[in-house]
């Protein structure tokens, strides 16, 4: 459950989270992994190795990956699970995908 809904938070307030050092063979391993995101190489472990690499490197539960951030943006809209009509307070000076997606699905 999202925290937002009453589920446990996975940082406290006011905790700042340190950006992990990115090295070569981090890019490599992400150029990689979506080398072989395709829907031919299904499941695809690559991206599921990534993801849960990243979260073990984060701390966070979940990291799912995405093909833009658009895409990234729209996941925690569909989680939390607004529907069209609904009311979602975005910031003012934000990127324009921020607030353009019409509806969730």
């Amino acid at each position: 459950m999202l925290a937002a809904l009453g589920g446990k938070p996975v940082m406290t307030e006011g905790d700042v989270a340190s950006w992990p050092h990115i090295v070569d063979e981090d890019r490599r391993a992400v150029l990689r992994a979506m080398d072989d995101a395709t829907p031919w190489h299904w499941p695809m472990d690559t991206m599921l190795e990534l993801e849960s690499a990243w979260s073990e490197t984060t701390g966070m539960p979940h990291v799912p990956a995405a093909n833009s951030g658009t895409a990234a943006l729209h996941m925690p809209v569909a989680a939390a699970g607004v529907e069209p009509g609904d009311e979602v307070i975005v910031p003012a000076d934000t990127f324009l995908a921020t607030a353009s997606r019409r509806c969730c699905s």
